[in-house]
């Protein structure tokens, strides 16, 4: 018998847990995640959709699952040790780290009002209700999820204003993106970024340098993504896919992508935490050495992308 904790419940911690449980029904699983419910960020992102959320409670009944919905605020090493926000410390024996990615943190003043998000951080339910009450939304884009949720916010009817250093990213795809942008009446500014989301409780309107000030009670931040493992007390790198310089302590998923910080399509990753999910049960339970190979997206992958995000 094994006891696997697995922190995380996105697409990676979950394929993980339903390959692992078909095969071993006995062994002890402890799911982590600060959340009671798990929802496909990107669908979010690009549709505001919610209908394949699940609640976590429902969804371990009959498992044999132990889940723990609390904040990490750290995990020990060395001991072995998992520190919560409320709950009690828990031990482990076997770690699987499948916390994704965190959105890069910039120098954007009012981030504690309601109506800023992270695209790493969005709470779906709040954001979803107040996108139904708010005309206007101000996004910071630097990668194809910026422009898809922007556009996701101008078919609702909302006036979008796009603000970013140089959507380079788009590469020879670039003047076609902004003009159609300009055609759907989306401004983009360039060589800019968004110094303050004003506001008292809530955000009212955004400030961006240079200087201008518009209305927006909705502000989103597509700064770029790192992987999300800073809770560890002594910093843990990949040493392979999986892997890491701890016995027992696996990356599984976007937490694992070293250079994330120069993807800017993200077409291929939820598929690949599925797929990794099943490689690394069968490890734990088997000893079955694991096989991965990343997807590259060349050239005509990112047509087919920017065709797709226009004909939205």
């Amino acid at each position: 018998m094994k006891e696997v904790t697995v922190l995380g419940a996105g697409a990676a911690g979950l394929a993980f847990v339903n390959s692992f449980r078909e095969k071993d029904s006995v062994s002890k699983i402890v799911l982590i995640e600060k959340n009671p419910y798990s929802f496909n960020r990107s669908d979010f992102i690009s549709k505001f959709s919610l209908k394949n959320w699940l609640k976590l409670q429902d969804w371990v009944q009959g498992k044999n699952i132990e889940l723990v919905c609390d904040s990490v605020e750290r995990v020990n090493n060395k001991r072995r040790k998992i520190y919560f926000k409320q709950s009690q410390p828990k031990e482990f024996d076997i770690l699987i780290v499948a916390t994704g990615l965190t959105s890069r943190k910039i120098s954007t003043k009012g981030g504690h009002r309601e109506g800023f998000f992270y695209l790493s951080q969005i709470e779906s339910f709040k954001a979803r209700d107040l996108i139904k009450v708010s005309t206007e939304a101000t996004v910071y884009v630097s990668t194809i999820l910026g422009l898809r949720l922007a556009l996701s916010l101008h078919s609702l009817g909302k006036v979008v204003r796009i603000v970013g250093k140089t959507l380079d990213f788009l590469g020879e795809f670039k003047e076609e993106v902004i003009n159609y942008l300009k055609e759907k009446n989306i401004p983009v500014y360039l060589d800019t970024f968004i110094e303050e989301a004003i506001g008292e409780g809530t955000v009212k309107a955004a400030k961006i340098s240079p200087l201008k000030v518009f209305s927006s009670q909705l502000v989103f931040i597509d700064s770029g993504f790192l992987p999300n493992r800073n809770f560890f007390e002594e910093e843990v790198y990949p040493r392979d896919i999986f892997f890491t310089g701890y016995e027992g302590v696996y990356f599984l998923g976007d937490v694992n992508r070293e250079a994330v910080e120069d993807e800017f399509f993200f077409s291929v990753n939820s598929q690949e935490a599925k797929e990794q999910g099943c490689i690394l049960a069968d490890y734990v339970l088997e000893g079955k050495v694991p096989v991965f190979q990343r997807k590259s997206i060349e050239l005509e992958n990112r047509r087919k992308i920017i065709q797709e995000l226009l004909s939205e």
